[in-house]
C-alpha cells in the first residue's frame, strides 16, 4: 500500500517507522527501537522499546558505580513518567548526568511519539 492512501500520511509529524507499522497493520510492540544519543565519548547511546514488562541493561566502561548511578536515573524517570513496558539498553561512554538526563528524556519523547495512535 502506498503512503499517499495511508491515514497516517496525514501525519507529518510521525515517525517514518511508526507509519509504515501503522500502515501494515502492526502493533506498537513489533515496531523497532528508538534510538537517542552517540557512542562518542562522553555520551550515551540510549535504546528504547516497547515489551511486556521493564527490563534495564547497562553498560559502562567506568563499571559498578556508573551503572548504578545510571539504573537510578532511568528508575527516577520511568516512575516519574508512570512506564513500566519498556525494554532499555544504555551503552554508557563516560557520560556526565546531565547528558544521561538528556538522552533518556529524548528516548522516551520518540518512543511515546512513535507509539501514539495517529487516528
Amino acid at each position: 500500500m502506498g503512503m499517499g492512501g495511508c491515514h497516517a500520511a496525514r501525519h507529518e509529524s510521525c515517525t517514518l517507522a511508526a507509519r509504515i507499522a501503522r500502515c501494515a497493520g502492526r502493533s506498537p510492540l513489533t515496531m523497532s527501537a528508538v534510538n537517542a544519543g552517540s557512542q562518542l565519548s562522553g555520551d550515551v547511546l540510549v535504546e528504547i522499546r516497547s515489551s511486556s514488562s521493564v527490563s534495564v541493561r547497562v553498560i559502562s566502561p567506568l563499571g559498578d558505580q556508573a551503572e548504578r548511578l545510571i539504573r537510578e536515573l532511568v528508575n527516577e524517570t520511568l516512575t516519574q513518567r508512570g512506564i513500566d513496558n519498556v525494554r532499555i539498553k544504555i551503552l554508557d561512554n563516560a557520560a556526565s548526568e546531565w547528558a544521561v538526563r538528556a538522552r533518556l528524556a529524548t528516548a522516551f519523547r520518540r518512543w511515546r511519539e512513535q507509539r501514539a495512535p495517529h487516528d
